[in-house]
């Protein structure tokens, strides 16, 4: 079912996305076995009647999977039809989107680097410290290749607008592969129990699940889920053994950024006047809310994917049965599924009393970087403007793992439409798992957040990361928090 729309014909036409890791990667749990590769075909006719005139090669650097390598080769296959003067080569990073962060760092510094790149604003910050990315608003208003208006309203505003949000003027990124993340929980073992206290004493159902805050899901769910797993156990593990617990956070740096959001705190700010940057999370209000989680990871109501030892991710523990929810990336739905149980998706908690929902961003965006070569920089516009045009939008939101459209016309889509229709999905299958992603990711595209994107803010990032994890670890004590918070702010300053 997945795969009818492969058949789509690609259409001959120019027209088209963070922090959920540790570092600044998608948290989708994804080990790309793809070594570094190139895919190239060279042109032996000039055409004259292109916008690309002469003949031109351009690098993409990108990081996927098998699975999605193989979308990107048809793109290429496709844009050498319609711009036959170009030569797209790919080069293809296993790991982790900081490694391709560091590959891109790494060659600026000896003059090699690509033309366009998959990124986080984080990371196109960094390379703006080098001079070295391209402003894209003036190919944005072209009036031959730019966006149309049609473009312009078609695209989810909340993926377009971190792309201006820089310590400059302009337009330095533009959205690719958006995901973002999802309370992904055991149907099985929670939807029909009742307990003490919890949902005005009814049975849990999917509208409780969709509508959980911190409060609610720390102070009066997950311990009464700890003694209902003592009389009628749910947890393959008492979720007080070892690093178990009720849910499992597979980001601390995704869970210590989006509380603060959610709170209302500020974890970084930036003015886009001046182009000066600040660290802020050092309030009382923080280590408040810091003393909290502190709380509840020692009461084993919640686990991270790093702290305490842990290897990266709570997926596994979710499949195993040892919690009975986890907060993970849509991109990574794959490795939050397993044949033995049926999965909900659901909102991530919010702060009670919020007057809106906040989520964060993930996936990548593209930037392109200035190589003082006309051709080679048209080129790579053209080459992303037919990446993410509506036909390429589609397939790519349809046949990669767990990404959300960035238009608005994939969501509108019947054959996406009729591919997500869960009536049609059967329980306990990967296809109902993507079905339902699907549908949460149209609900949330309009609440995603980013953070300001500044020179040092992948340091903050990592630090907070680091932070988190220390907050959340069962020997921490909390009176160190001043300390351990001020050295933060101070790891972060450094880099800016």
């Amino acid at each position: 079912m997945k795969k009818n729309l492969l058949l789509l014909p690609i259409i001959a036409c120019l027209g088209l996305v963070s922090s959920c890791t540790g570092t600044s990667s998608d948290v989708s749990n994804v080990s790309d076995s793809t070594d570094e590769t190139s895919v190239s075909t060279e042109t032996s006719e000039v055409v004259a009647d292109n916008f690309v005139t002469e003949p031109t090669t351009i690098e993409f650097v990108v990081k996927t999977g098998k699975d999605n390598a193989a979308l990107i080769d048809d793109y290429v296959e496709g844009f050498k039809k319609i711009e036959p003067n170009v030569t797209v080569n790919v080069t293809a990073i296993s790991g982790g989107y900081g490694d391709v962060h560091t590959k891109i760092i790494n060659g600026i510094t000896i003059g090699d680097y690509p033309d366009l790149t998959v990124c986080y604003p984080d990371h196109v910050a960094d390379y703006m410290s080098y001079n070295k990315v391209v402003d894209l608003q003036d190919y944005i208003d072209n009036d031959e290749y730019g966006w149309t208006a049609e473009d312009k309203g078609d695209l989810i505003d909340a993926f377009v607008k971190p792309g201006s949000e820089y310590s400059m003027p302009g337009t330095y990124s533009v959205p690719f592969s958006k995901s973002t993340e999802a309370l992904f929980y055991n149907k099985d073992a929670l939807l029909g129990i009742t307990l003490p206290g919890v949902n005005e004493g009814k049975a849990i159902n999917e509208k409780y699940m969709n509508n959980l805050t911190w409060e609610e899901l720390m102070d009066n769910f997950c311990p009464a889920l700890e003694l209902y797993n003592e009389t009628t156990p749910i947890l393959e593990k008492s979720a007080t053994t070892s690093n178990n617990g009720i849910i499992g956070y597979d980001s601390e740096a995704n869970l210590f950024i989006t509380l603060l959001e959610q709170y209302g705190y500020d974890y970084t700010t930036l003015d886009q006047v001046t182009g000066e940057a600040s660290v802020d999370f050092n309030s009382d209000e923080v280590k408040a809310l810091a003393v909290k989680f502190n709380t509840y990871a020692k009461e084993h109501y919640i686990v991270g994917g790093n702290a305490n030892g842990n290897d990266g991710y709570c997926s596994s523990y979710f499949q195993a049965r040892n919690i009975l929810m986890n907060v993970g990336s849509t991109g990574g739905l794959t490795y939050e599924y397993t044949k033995d149980f049926n999965i909900g998706v659901a909102p991530i908690p919010q702060a009670a009393g919020s007057t809106a929902n906040k989520t964060i961003s993930q996936g990548p965006d593209i930037c392109l970087l200035d190589h003082d070569d006309a051709d080679r920089e048209l080129a790579s516009w053209l080459f992303y403007k037919y990446l993410t045009n509506t036909e390429n939008s589609l397939d790519w939101a349809t046949n990669s793992t767990g990404y959300m459209p960035i238009r608005q016309s994939c969501y509108d889509d019947e054959d996406y439409i009729e591919l997500n229709d869960i009536s049609e999905q059967t329980e306990k299958t990967e296809d109902m798992l993507r079905a339902l992603v699907s549908h949460y990711g149209e609900a949330v595209s309009d609440e995603t957040f980013t953070s300001p994107a500044f020179k040092g803010s992948t340091t903050c990032r990592d630090t907070v990361q680091g932070l988190m994890e220390e907050i959340m670890t069962y020997t921490t004590d909390t009176s160190t928090f001043d300390d351990i918070f001020e050295k933060a702010v101070s790891d972060c300053l450094k880099a800016m």
